[in-house]
């Protein structure tokens, strides 16, 4: 991979500079490589955009003015609990490794022998 970088970015640069071996890059190839990354994020951010699942509208207000936009829903994933052997529980999502808006004690794997440190859960877990 850095042979093949060094292939591409050697016609990039200008020619060496009076040391003799830092080269110096052309005007150009900043502004190319800006442009080409700009590009490729909107294109990624055009073609993942769902604009269906978009429902929730709101309104931002700031003094007299007032600016609407709208959210996407937060998912709502099927959870269970689990209690400790502590008597803490712990939520676990039951169709894929996701959380999302779910009580903050969740995490998709939960290893059975996982207990509490001390008396409360700011003292943190043993494994």
């Amino acid at each position: 991979f850095l042979i093949f970088m060094a292939f591409i970015l050697r016609p990039l640069l200008a020619g060496k500079a009076d040391s003799g071996s830092v080269y110096t890059i052309r005007r150009s190839f900043l502004p190319a490589i800006s442009v080409l990354l700009v590009l490729i994020v909107g294109f990624n951010a055009s073609t993942r955009f769902q604009d269906s699942a978009i429902t929730e509208g709101n309104t931002w207000t700031l003094g007299p003015v007032e600016i609407p936009y709208s959210l996407a829903p937060v998912v709502q994933v099927p959870i269970r609990n689990q209690k400790l052997s502590s008597g803490l529980i712990v939520v676990s999502p039951t169709e894929s490794d996701q959380c999302w808006d779910n009580y903050l004690l969740c995490s998709p794997i939960v290893p059975p022998s996982i207990s509490l440190r001390g008396a409360s859960i700011q003292d943190g877990f043993l494994p």
